[in-house]
């Protein structure tokens, strides 16, 4: 014998959830756009940087 959920109650968890998900969705979405970041004294160089590679005692 299998028990049938009611449409009220499934239809009231389904409001519920989408409740809760757009409630996560707005808080997340405000956290990321209200966040600040301080930094220290970092200092950003652009270059160029030369690297050689030496190979010694190479066999075939």
């Amino acid at each position: 014998m299998t028990k049938h959920k009611s449409p009220k109650r499934a239809w009231l968890m389904s409001v519920i959830s989408m409740l809760m998900c757009c409630a996560m969705l707005i808080g997340t979405t405000f956290a990321w756009f209200t966040d600040t970041v301080t930094s220290g004294k970092n200092i950003i160089k652009a270059g160029n940087l030369d690297v050689e590679r030496i190979v010694t005692g190479l066999t075939l």
